[in-house]
């Protein structure tokens, strides 16, 4: 792995650290039936499409902010009693930091080609991709299969 990929797995674990404590702690002093502040609702919610925004742009940083707002949703269940929100976070925080991992090199797969969506480009599909043989993956990679 490279230092750049380390230094974004280090800054996720710091994210991801500080969302979790902020929702438990501000949910022990809440007075609601709810059992944390609807505020977080809001919030994480917001710092998600943020992300999502700007993996979608084309920059990996996203992938890794995306996945690090999941361990505060999973907090955020934990303390509302909405346990069904622990599965899917769990299984959003891998599809994210997988994807993060492979638009940085430290994981690839044979013939997968990063999104890269000029302007003139149809329906954003890179130069020369070849039709029939694509998938449009959960992660919003191009895969060329050869």
């Amino acid at each position: 792995m490279t230092s750049r990929t380390l230094s974004g797995i280090g800054a996720w674990l710091c994210l991801s650290a500080a969302l979790c404590l902020a929702v438990i702690v501000s949910s022990r002093t809440d007075p609601s039936e709810l059992g944390a502040p609807v505020f977080w609702t809001w919030a994480l919610t917001g710092f998600q499409v943020t992300a999502l925004w700007v993996a979608g742009r084309g920059q990996a940083w996203g992938w890794m902010v995306g996945s690090a707002v999941q361990p505060g949703w999973i907090a955020y269940a934990l303390m509302t009693d909405q346990l069904g929100f622990v599965i899917g976070c769990g299984i959003s925080t891998g599809v994210q930091l997988s994807t993060y991992l492979r638009a940085n090199g430290a994981i690839g797969r044979a013939g997968a080609v990063p999104v890269v969506v000029g302007r003139g480009s149809r329906f954003g599909l890179p130069a020369g991709a070849r039709s029939g043989v694509r998938t449009i993956g959960v992660m919003c990679s191009w895969l060329d299969g050869r």
